[in-house]
This record gives C-alpha cells, structure tokens and sequence, in this order.
C-alpha cells in the first residue's frame, strides 16, 4: 500500500471505481453508500474496510463520511443533496488514494409503449447487444 509521504510510516487506503449512466443525484449517492465506513462489506473484499477498525484510515474524517451517508439517505433537497456530495467528495480526495483510470457516461432511451426486451449494457458492446430480443409491443 501508498505510504504518506509526510508520515511515511502510515498507509493509505487506495479506492478505485468507475461510473456509468445518468448525472442524477442518485449515482453519486449509491458510490458513497458502498463506500460507508459504517456500511456492510462482503466477506473477503478489502476495498469495503475504509474506515473500519481494522483499517489504516479510521480518523474523524472517515466518521463525518459515515455521518454524511446517513444525512444524504433522509434528504430530499436537492441543493442539500450536492452540498453532502460535496463534502463526501473532498473528503474522499483528501484520505484515500483515488486513481482516476476512466469515465465512460452511458446513456439509453426506447418508447416503453413500444419497444420490449431492451436492456442497457454499459460495457462497449453498446445498446445493441441484445437486439435479437427486441419486440414491438403492439404485435
């Protein structure tokens, strides 16, 4: 692991993900929920243990993260919302290493009304990958 260049004999965590689909409120909020310090892990993943006792990071930091979680669950403004996303951002930026390794936004748009068995796929197969499924609705 990274050690801090000021205090070499600490860790650092490192955190990597990536994102696709909408610029809504949703994704961010969903990326910080799997990253709550507080949050269930799954058995065997040590990206999950940022924060947790038996990690490098566990400081005042990474408890207003897991406040800030439990906040961005219960609000609905949306004003509020960013300013949370914010914070939970820099807060990230400043205790974990972050590797920014790609940005790949997808976006998919059928007439419901109309067209049946689509399916976005945000790896590069693209929209398509299951037209053979594909159905118009009023047939």
């Amino acid at each position: 692991m990274p050690r801090d260049a000021e205090n070499p004999r600490r860790v650092r965590d490192i955190a990597r993900w990536a994102w696709a689909g909408s610029t809504e409120l949703g994704e961010p909020l969903r990326l910080h929920d799997r990253l709550d310090p507080r949050g269930l892990r799954p058995s065997g993943s040590n990206f999950y243990r940022w924060g947790t006792s038996d990690s490098s990071v566990d400081d005042d930091s990474t408890r207003r993260f897991a406040e800030i979680v439990v906040i961005m669950r219960t609000s609905v403004n949306a004003a509020d919302l960013r300013l949370l996303i914010a914070e939970a951002e820099a807060i990230l930026a400043d205790h974990a290493v972050i590797l920014p390794l790609f940005a790949r936004p997808v976006a998919g748009a059928v007439w419901g009304d109309e067209v049946g068995g689509y399916i976005l796929n945000i790896s590069r197969a693209g929209s398509t990958w299951n037209i053979e499924n594909w159905y118009r609705t009023d047939r």
